[in-house]
């Protein structure tokens, strides 16, 4: 139900000093429940067991199956886990290096030997290839070559141990330079959607796509989840993720500390985790996107701009949608999600 690694990424942010014990499998820190008493700093006796899914303290006994440990750590619900579920797909390896004790920096800019999609020059090499024929098919049927925030590049990788046949879409620093500071991968086939639809730069910590778009002259930024339904939206930027990050939202109030937040969900009318993660923001007093009723067949904005053939979902029409406190809590009171 949880993904396992997802349960080892919760386990290395929420104990202090994680261990990963090699020769049984297993984890070990610091219990966040009872953080070691009097022996904080000294004993490591919260354990995770991963192939008996249970995880348990020897100091205060508490004991956790995975789903329960992820809710109590994270505050998610059982929609939002299975959404984090399945975009989070890191190896353990690569979790393990995300934690501040063992992180180190990936010099490789994209995944290994990258083909810009967007560039005929290289795409005039690969024209015979069908997993290139493939990736340019996708791009043109979700109509991202003419999206009003087309992407500068988008990239395939045919031989990469961990991107391979997946459209990559790169993140670009805020500087006049437009390094490509982390990217995130789609899957293009069905065998490797069901191992994991996205995929993130491993050893890495998130950025935020199309922040190198962002306008002074409109007064939002929206915050989505994934790269392709930014790019219908001006101001728009995705996070690779349903939940932002400290970092990513330093660095918007840090660059941009005019402009107003919105969060632009999938449809809140056919999507449980939108629906539940929408009203914990309302909750929190955050500005949101309340999908009209006259819209509510479409699971997204690029599901929206596809079926009606347009390149841009204007940004007064978010506006005059978006809520928050109790005006928003009575407008949200009107949706009817169809996802049980």
């Amino acid at each position: 139900m949880v993904s396992q690694n997802l349960v080892i990424q919760t386990f290395f942010r929420s104990c202090k000093r994680p261990v990963y014990k090699k020769n049984t499998s297993t984890y070990t820190g610091e219990c966040p429940y009872c953080h070691e008493g009097k022996s904080a700093g000294k004993k490591r006796r919260f354990f995770y067991i991963p192939e008996d899914e249970y995880l348990y303290c020897h100091n205060c006994s508490v004991s956790k199956n995975p789903l329960d440990f992820v809710k109590d750590m994270t505050g998610m619900s059982l929609p939002e886990i299975l959404a984090e579920s399945e975009v989070h797909s890191d190896s353990i390896t690569d979790v393990i290096k995300k934690t501040e004790a063992y992180k180190k920096a990936n010099p490789n800019a994209l995944p290994y030997d990258s083909i810009n999609l967007l560039d005929s020059t290289q795409l005039s090499f690969y024209k015979e290839n069908t997993v290139v024929k493939d990736a340019l098919e996708f791009i043109k049927k979700r109509k991202l070559d003419s999206a009003i925030n087309k992407p500068r590049s988008l990239w395939l990788s045919l031989t990469d141990r961990v991107h391979k046949n997946r459209v990559v879409f790169p993140f670009y620093t805020l500087d006049k330079n437009a390094k490509i500071m982390f990217y995130q991968s789609r899957a293009l086939y069905k065998e490797d959607e069901e191992i994991a639809k996205y995929l993130s730069k491993s050893n890495s910590d998130k950025y935020i796509f199309n922040i190198d778009r962002v306008s002074p002259d409109i007064d939002y930024i929206f915050l989505q989840e994934g790269p392709i339904d930014a790019m219908f939206l001006r101001n728009s930027v995705a996070l690779a993720g349903i939940h932002p990050t400290e970092g990513q939202i330093e660095l918007l109030k840090k660059y941009f500390p005019m402009h107003n937040l919105v969060y632009v969900l999938d449809n809140q009318w056919l999507d449980k985790a939108s629906y539940d993660h929408t009203k914990k923001l309302l909750d929190k007093g955050e500005s949101v996107f309340l999908w009209p009723v006259e819209l509510a067949d479409y699971k997204d904005l690029n599901d929206l701009c596809v079926r009606q053939n347009i390149n841009e979902i204007p940004y007064n029409f978010i506006i005059k949608n978006t809520y928050k406190d109790m005006k928003g809590k009575l407008q949200f009171l009107q949706i009817k999600c169809k996802q049980s």
